[in-house]
This record gives C-alpha cells, sequence and structure tokens, in this order.
C-alpha cells in the first residue's frame, strides 16, 4: 500500500500490512502502523511513528521527531548528510584545497597568506 502525502498538518496512517508512506506536508505526522514499513520525510517540523514491524525511515529534512514504537522492532534512520559550512579564511581555503589541491602549490608561489 502507498500512501503519499503533499498536505501541510495531515496525519496519514498505514495499515498492518508493509506499507510505503511518503510525505512532503510540513508540520504532518506519519504512522507506519503493523508491518515492514518504508517511511520518508521530507518536510520539516514532522513526526514519524514507525509502529510494529522492521521499519526503515528515511528523513531528508531537520527538525523531525521520531518515535520508536515497540522496543523489539528494528528502526533504520537514514538522516541527510549536511555540506560542511566553511566560515573563517582558513575553512574557506581547506575546503576549496579539498576539491582543487593545486591551490596550495598556487599559494606558496605567491606567498599568500590566510588571515
Amino acid at each position: 500500500n502507498v500512501f503519499p502525502n503533499t498536505n501541510a498538518n495531515s496525519i496519514v496512517s498505514g495499515t498492518d500490512e508493509a506499507d510505503t508512506l511518503t510525505n512532503r506536508g510540513v508540520r504532518s505526522t506519519l504512522n507506519g502502523g503493523g508491518g515492514a514499513d518504508t517511511i520518508s520525510n521530507l518536510a520539516a517540523n514532522s513526526s514519524i511513528v514507525g509502529g510494529a514491524g522492521n521499519d526503515t525511515i528515511t528523513n531528508s529534512t531537520r527538525y523531525v521527531e521520531i518515535e520508536v514504537s515497540y522496543v523489539t522492532e528494528t528502526v533504520t534512520v537514514e538522516e541527510p548528510v549536511y555540506e560542511q559550512q566553511a566560515y573563517t579564511a582558513a575553512e574557506k581555503f581547506k575546503l576549496l584545497n579539498d576539491r582543487n589541491p593545486v591551490l596550495s602549490d598556487l599559494r606558496t608561489a605567491l606567498n599568500l597568506q590566510l588571515d
């Protein structure tokens, strides 16, 4: 059973079978119910309740509450990987140099200093 959601402030509930729930509506609640569910969340400020069964939960945003309802169930939570932010000159140079190692040689050849 497939349950897509694009509406904000919604409650989406699965069945006792293996369901696929996908959420794009902010401030929504996803309840997998029983069965081995696949739950994907793409919206902020949402809640996810796995329910009974071995569930796979993929969360692609921040500010989400995930509840493991049954101690005997196995829940796999895949969180998004956020790119590292560079703020200082040294951090910016390191980030760029990791992508382009020749920058280190150029910096040395030009005798450039990082503030």
